[in-house]
């Protein structure tokens, strides 16, 4: 599970970076980059809490709040 969790983590991550570089030098369109974040850094945001908080043994993921 952690282990899925740092691949969606990094994935979301460059998805957000790529879209913000891309339409910073005018590649897409910025309704593109707004989209793509909305789309991916809440993925981003909670794959991240719940690799560093997510333990290996069974039980409860803490609350995050999002």
């Amino acid at each position: 599970m952690k282990k899925n969790m740092k691949i969606l983590m990094v994935v979301s991550g460059l998805i957000c970076l790529a879209s913000a570089v891309l339409a910073g030098t005018g590649i897409i369109d910025q309704i593109v980059m707004v989209a793509a974040l909305i789309i991916f850094f809440p993925l981003f945001v909670v794959s991240t809490f719940l690799t560093w908080k997510a333990s290996d043994r069974e039980g409860d993921y803490p609350f995050i709040g999002y």
